[in-house]
């Protein structure tokens, strides 16, 4: 296997020829994040770039 099984990254598959790994092939890599309730960068954090969690919802407006 190669690549990695983290967030929406996905292993691959390699296979030998030769003695020799070829390339990955299947594997869903990095992307920059979004606020989106996903781990998109595959870092273990979900949408850190974020101001608050995605379809959360707080009151605003003024109290009178």
């Amino acid at each position: 296997m190669c690549g990695v099984d983290v967030g929406a990254c996905r292993q691959g598959t390699q296979i030998c020829i030769l003695g020799r790994w070829g390339p990955c092939f299947g594997e869903q890599g990095p992307a920059p994040e979004e606020c989106d309730g996903i781990d998109n960068d595959c870092d273990e954090a979900i949408d850190e770039i974020c101001d608050c969690p995605a379809a959360e919802r707080r009151q605003c407006g003024v109290d009178t």
